[in-house]
Formats: structure tokens, sequence, C-alpha cells
């Protein structure tokens, strides 16, 4: 089965995760050890909802609405199920599985 993806603007590939109406969760590997988590709320709302959690995490600016970090694969299972509770979402899909070629 194939794995659903989606582009960020700057061109950058990731597998999906999770979607909700509150938003979307991905994955992407930018290289050997490093990973990044996205998460695009669907809403201002939801923005401004997320961000208090998110503290760490690149914010949003103007009208982008998304959240992404980097990680490496030993933190990468957390970043991920930070964004399925934010994004309200049970997918059992793991960011090994997304990644995993």
């Amino acid at each position: 089965m194939a794995k659903a993806t989606f582009k960020g603007p700057g061109g950058t590939v990731y597998t999906q995760i999770a979607k909700t109406n509150r938003g979307r969760l991905g994955v992407a590997r930018l290289d050997q050890d490093q990973i990044r988590v996205r998460i695009e709320p669907a809403s201002a709302e939801a923005t401004q909802k997320m961000s208090a959690q998110l503290k760490e995490w690149k914010q949003p600016y103007g009208s982008n609405r998304r959240f992404s970090v980097i990680v490496g694969d030993k933190s990468v299972e957390k970043a991920v199920s930070l964004g399925k509770k934010l994004i309200g979402s049970d997918s059992s899909m793991k960011a090994k599985a997304a990644l995993a070629v």
C-alpha cells in the first residue's frame, strides 16, 4: 500500500502519519541522522491552541500555519506522539514505518 505524502514549501516531501479535522502530521528524513517532524494545523484557531505546547518547535509566521522540529532517531517517536495528540489522531503508524523505504 502506498504511503500518503505531502510537500512542504521548500520541496521537502513528508510521509503523512495522520490527518484529522485539526490538521496533519508528517515526517521527512533530512539525512542519515536528522528527521523533520511537521504539524500543519487546519485552522488559525488550531494553530493558536497548539502553539503553547510546541514552544521548542519552529513556530508559524505570517500566513503559514505549520510547526516543525528536527530530531534524531531516538527522539522521533516522542515528537510524533505529541503531534498525534495535538491533532487528535489515534493512528497507529509509527515514524519508523513512515520513513521505511
